[in-house]
């Protein structure tokens, strides 16, 4: 289990430095993305502080590139995750899954299915 856990850590510290370079390039709807995949696999291993913070910097991202297709759609079905809502976050999520890799689909329905 700790492998399992330190393997997520690391995927969790790739996302966000990432997102944040990504930030300097101003590609803000792939720093939101990462973002937002560093909060989901931050949810994988309960940590939920996490999530929630990285939850606000892809939504940051998104307001700085004005930015509102699924991108934002995606991040929106974090922090409605985050905040509980299960049910918005599953629409939002429904809405957009067919832009996102096999791996994310696995990651966010994994995750939206053990709430």
């Amino acid at each position: 289990m700790a492998n399992k856990e330190n393997d997520v850590n690391r995927k969790i510290d790739y996302y966000s430095e990432t997102a944040n370079l990504l930030l300097e390039e101003e590609a803000y709807d792939i720093a939101s993305d990462f973002f937002t995949l560093a909060g989901f696999y931050s949810l994988s291993i309960r940590d939920i502080d996490s999530a929630k913070n990285f939850s606000a910097k892809s939504l940051e991202s998104c307001k700085k590139g004005k930015i509102q297709d699924h991108h934002y759609l995606f991040a929106s079905s974090l922090k409605e995750l985050c905040s509980g809502n299960l049910g918005k976050a599953t629409e939002y999520w429904n809405k957009i899954k067919n832009k996102y890799t096999d791996d994310e689909v696995q990651l966010v329905e994994q995750i939206l299915g053990g709430y």
